[in-house]
């Protein structure tokens, strides 16, 4: 099993803001803040957003180099220590662990834009991310579902020079497999579309 667990986005200044309006608007509601962390659950169907307002480390690196944007995406896999194993021999070592003390250790890997990839346990049994490090936020104003229920997919921009180098990251680490190539005519250029 390999699915998505939650999507971070790396936000500061009046961001988190505008993007708290629009994450309510969308049917999203605040349910829980890290309990160490400025950082905020949004939930909906099984769709977990996080907003990371920290000004240290690498989500307040990742918005100095990009502003607004997701910085991190958490996978749920079936056993974790393998997949560590597995990144380990292809990437010599390069496995993160940023928990401080007390908090839930999920190792992660740097994509070749910068962002983070967490590996979640998704083995059944294993506590939810939030259930560890989250605390529920009380008396939050009701919000009107849109009815997502999952996220099914998500896009990463490359630039043209790191494209075969994306796809091979992704397939050497998570065994993913290529879709047919589209070009995609833009006013600025082509544009290559893979899907994995």
């Amino acid at each position: 099993m390999l699915d998505i667990g939650f999507v971070e986005f790396a936000c500061d200044g009046e961001s988190p803001a505008e993007l708290d309006r629009l994450l309510r608007a969308m049917g999203f509601a605040l349910t829980h803040r890290h309990r160490l962390k400025n950082v905020a659950l949004y939930r909906q169907g099984d769709i977990d957003l996080l907003l990371n307002q920290e000004e240290n480390g690498p989500a307040h690196s990742f918005f100095l180099m990009h502003g607004l944007a997701i910085c991190g995406v958490g996978l749920r896999v079936d056993d974790p220590p393998a997949m560590v194993d597995r990144i380990r021999e292809y990437l010599g070592g390069t496995v993160e662990h940023l928990a401080n003390p007390g908090e839930l250790n999920i190792p992660g890997v740097h994509d070749l834009g910068g962002s983070m990839i967490f590996l979640l346990d998704g083995r059944t049994g294993a506590p939810a991310f939030h259930e560890v490090d989250f605390e529920e936020v009380a008396g939050q104003p009701p919000v009107e579902s849109a009815r997502l229920l999952e996220i099914d997919h998500y896009s990463q921009a490359v630039a043209p020079t790191d494209f075969l180098t994306s796809l091979l990251f992704y397939r050497a680490l998570f065994g993913f497999s290529l879709d047919e190539q589209v070009d995609i005519i833009d006013p600025h250029g082509t544009v290559r579309s893979r899907s994995l």
